[in-house]
């Protein structure tokens, strides 16, 4: 699907949404202040056909508002309803809405042997292994944060590329 406009809502400002305004104002350049009415007609004239809504923060979003708003309005297509709506959120706090989605995707980290697994897994030298294992031992923040595959990932391709880089990176 090819999309025309793509608006990233942070819905972590915690403020009441109550129009596509709104929502566009809070989360918008302030260059575009002036042109919010005609984005807002236009969207409104094409029921959000071509529009994609990145909501991000749902769950601290409902936190803090009414239950009845302008997002959950877009999510459950009651209004827009030619339009994508992705959401970000912890998984507990989509409960009431997963039924509004097509897909859902959780990105879950990696359990307590997990790191090890990959390790193990992974195309690359012994002494790179056991050199990243050396600095996860003296390093344990850095291995908290490789829970998340992605952090791994990263971690291991500096590792990869350049393994004395890891003794000199900054930890902190």
């Amino acid at each position: 699907e090819m999309f025309y406009l793509i608006v990233r809502v942070d819905l972590t400002v915690n403020k009441q949404i109550d129009s596509l305004a709104t929502m566009l104002k809070i989360n918008s350049d302030r260059s575009l202040d002036s042109k919010i009415d005609e984005i807002v007609e236009y969207i409104e004239k094409t029921r959000g056909n071509g529009v994609c809504f990145l909501l991000d923060g749902f769950d601290k979003y409902i936190e803090t508002v009414d239950t009845s708003d302008y997002v959950r309005d877009l999510i459950s297509k009651h209004t827009l309803t030619e339009s994508v709506v992705l959401l970000t959120s912890r998984p507990s706090a989509t409960e009431s809405i997963r039924d509004h989605f097509n897909r859902t995707v959780e990105v879950a980290g990696f359990g307590e042997d997990g790191i090890k697994c990959y390790l193990e897994q992974i195309n690359l030298s012994q002494a790179k292994k056991n050199t990243i294992k050396d600095y996860f031992d003296t390093h344990p923040n850095v291995k908290q944060l490789c829970y998340l595959p992605l952090h791994l990932s990263m971690l291991v391709y500096i590792a990869d590329s350049d393994i004395d880089s890891l003794s000199h990176a900054d930890t902190e």
